[in-house]
């Protein structure tokens, strides 16, 4: 899945593999709960900031995240979550 779709459901992938709330998500990348929501839900795009900040808090790489990883990474390590 590419494009803006492919980048939500790849964010909600990592949302819910961390086993954090996505409060303490949205706080930790320093942006608001519906801001969360909106790039989860609504394939709204997080400018290069945020899009830093959420891979940060989530443990993720930005390649991973926006589709441009092919070496099969397949998304978070639930153990660096934690």
């Amino acid at each position: 899945m590419t494009g803006k779709a492919g980048i939500s459901a790849r964010l909600r992938q990592a949302v819910d593999s961390s086993g954090l709330k996505h409060h303490q998500i949205a706080e930790a990348a320093g942006i608001s709960g519906n801001t969360l929501r909106s790039y989860m839900s609504y394939g709204t795009m997080p400018g290069a900031s945020n899009l830093a900040a959420l891979c940060q808090a989530l443990h993720i790489s930005a390649d991973w995240l926006l589709g441009l990883d092919k070496g099969g990474c397949s998304g978070p390590d639930p153990a660096r979550l934690n």
